[in-house]
């Protein structure tokens, strides 16, 4: 999937579960980038549904998302929408891995930003190529402007989202320099 490929926004049920989008319209084909971007379920449970939950939670797994461990439960298609549990630091950790090409570091907390703690090299989980995919489609100039000038100034990418029955809402910040999950 790149972020021109056209993913269908319609109507659909897979075994009797048949989501809607937050804002309850459908919008038909789709950018994979826009979909993304707009938090669009229906083009992500059929994404997801074509790669198979077990592909992709083993790599949620393996960005530090350590409720999803692979063998632990089968999630199923709820996965795109909301339906698992995430720390906001697991959270964190995997945004930016995005903001590293791919690169997969474990949270630390320290003491102060002067920290100079030095990190081993390791294989990307994600390619560069892919990462910055993502990143561009969640920093899209118009979209953020319309949140915030400055962030669009400094091309945070940034992401919304809501757990299953609006449980919880998180936003994801991320730049070169910052992660931020709230």
């Amino acid at each position: 999937c790149t972020p021109q490929t056209l993913l269908n926004d319609s109507p659909a049920a897979w075994g009797g579960y048949a989501p809607r989008n937050f804002d309850g319209r459908f919008r038909g084909d789709i950018r994979a980038s826009l979909a993304l971007a707009e938090s669009r379920n229906l083009p992500a449970i059929d994404l997801l549904a074509r790669l198979g939950t077990p592909r992709v939670t083993d790599l949620l797994a393996s960005l530090g998302l350590k409720s999803l461990s692979p063998g632990e439960r089968d999630i199923g298609l709820s996965l795109a929408t909301g339906g698992a549990e995430a720390s906001p630091l697991e959270l964190a950790a995997a945004y930016a891995c995005l903001a590293r090409g791919g690169t997969y570091r474990p949270v630390k907390i320290i003491a102060s930003a002067d920290s100079q703690e030095q990190y081993s090299s390791t294989k990307p989980l994600i390619s560069k190529a892919s990462c910055g995919d993502v990143l561009r489609a969640l920093a899209a100039p118009d979209r953020t402007r319309a949140i915030s000038p400055q962030a669009a100034r400094l091309g945070v990418a940034w992401k919304t989202g809501t757990s299953s029955r609006n449980r919880d809402a998180i936003c994801a910040a991320v730049s070169v320099s910052h992660t931020v999950v709230v």
